[in-house]
């Protein structure tokens, strides 16, 4: 936790003060985006065993103004007992936040000059597939640490994490790792993102996506307590996933298993959030026709939300539309594109392609970088799902495609000669220009790997 407790001697007297009032631990603080737009600090505390669900929550102090947090929940799910998320909203004019003692927040910014972009970030303990936690090496170890930092060095003003930031689910533990990190608690959430992610929420604000990882049948409960974009509205928390093969629906009537798509908007673009998390197919399957029902109608209104914008829109989703899916081994990888699920909900939904107002895709789930690009008017599609987690087999060797990736992009339609990916973790930056968005994709040391620009 060195990150997260820093010097306190700018702060002074104040802070000290301030300190005796609220006596527990604060094990992780941030700011991201909300259901409706808005910008929301959230910090992780200790529970009070005493009284659990009136656990009493910091202030955030900026200038001489203190702001109240309160609890997002008074109950907390199995593995989470002994923590509680506090919140409070937060705006532009709030410059200089922080909760005592010494928990620096940064203030949200009505025009994002500079994104990073990250993705897929955890370490992989699951089913068999065991990485080395320590982050002590490309190749063979944990890096998204090292991303996540040298990201922040680049100075953005936000941060978009693409999902599945947990990946230490079941086994045993290799090294780096301790066998109580592993599960869906908040031990394991801890270890996984919010330790390592402590200087991306010290530099700007978060807006998270829902990955896989974090569906109905994984990392669920700690996604809905800790980052999910909407209030809980439970008042206890639900043994199943609330929607999930039959589970019943929750007091309000919500399916948990996908959430609606939502904007956050700023001065000269729109990011436009889709929780493509619950695909029960993956690459190469038939298309889940469940979710296919339910994206058709999700298509409708990302198109009124994007039509009803004054600036253009960013369609930022889990899942990418179109990509390479890369499996397999190293001796005899495998490709196919993807996703499956989503282009035929787009192709047999009412508007049939996405709205010309959506002048990017961002997305993960695929363990390399990718960018796609087409000649029918569909947007570029860019796959940042290469922050830290274990990596896909390649897709050719030499900078050449093997046979089965060249198959795989023609079949997307995609243009050949424009077509970029790489093996190393990675993470993305985008820029204003004239006209013009630059998108660039950096390796763990900052350098430029490839860039383009998508015209505004």
């Amino acid at each position: 936790m060195i990150k997260l407790t820093l010097a306190l001697t700018a702060f002074g007297l104040m802070a000290t003060q301030a300190s005796a009032q609220f006596k527990g631990n604060i094990y992780a603080g941030w700011v991201q985006y909300t259901g409706d737009g808005t910008a929301q600090a959230r910090v992780v505390i200790d529970t009070d065993p005493a009284n659990p669900a009136g656990t009493k929550c910091p202030d955030i102090r900026h200038g001489n103004t203190k702001t109240p947090m309160t609890l997002r929940s008074g109950f907390a799910p199995l593995g989470f007992e002994g923590v509680r998320v506090c919140v409070a909203p937060v705006d532009s004019t709030m410059v200089g936040m922080f909760v005592p003692p010494a928990l620096r927040l940064p203030t949200p910014s009505t025009d994002p000059q500079k994104i990073a972009v990250l993705g897929d970030t955890g370490c992989r303990v699951a089913y068999g597939i065991v990485q080395n936690c320590t982050g002590d090496g490309q190749g063979k170890a944990w890096d998204y640490e090292a991303v996540a930092d040298r990201a922040a060095q680049d100075a953005p003003d936000l941060f978009i994490h693409v999902g599945d930031m947990h990946y230490r689910e079941t086994g045993t533990c290799d090294e780096g790792c301790h066998q109580s990190n592993i599960g869906f608690s908040w031990a394991s959430w801890k270890a996984d993102f919010f330790d390592p992610s402590a200087t991306v929420f010290q530099t700007a604000p978060l807006i998270p996506v829902r990955g896989n990882h974090e569906d109905c049948t994984r990392a669920w409960k700690g996604w809905f307590y800790l980052l999910d974009p909407n209030p809980i509205e439970a008042t206890s928390w639900p043994a199943s996933c609330p929607g999930k093969n039959g589970a019943p629906l929750d007091a309000g009537g919500n399916d948990w298993s996908y959430t609606l798509p939502y904007p956050v908007t700023f001065d000269s673009f729109q990011v436009i959030v889709m929780d493509t998390a619950r695909i029960d197919n993956d690459y190469g399957s038939r298309p889940d026709q469940g979710a296919v029902d339910q994206y058709k109608v999700e298509f409708s209104a990302i198109e009124l939300i994007a039509e009803q914008a004054a600036v253009p829109s960013w369609l930022v989703t889990h899942r990418p539309f179109w990509a390479i899916a890369s499996y397999g081994s190293e001796a005899a990888p495998k490709a196919s594109p993807t996703d499956q699920t989503l282009q035929v909900a787009l192709a047999q939904s009412v508007q049939k392609a996405l709205p010309s107002q959506i002048k990017l895709t961002m997305a993960g789930h695929i363990h390399l970088a990718q960018q796609l690009s087409f000649s029918d008017g569909r947007p570029s599609q860019f796959v940042f799902g290469n922050s830290g987690t274990k990596r896909d087999p390649e897709l050719g060797t030499g900078g050449v495609l093997h046979s089965n990736a060249k198959r795989a992009l023609g079949r997307l339609g995609a243009n050949t000669n424009d077509f970029f990916w790489s093996y190393h973790f990675s993470y993305g930056l985008i820029t204003p220009g004239s006209g013009v968005w630059d998108v660039s994709f950096h390796d763990a040391a900052g350098q430029k790997m490839h860039s383009t620009s998508v015209a505004q």
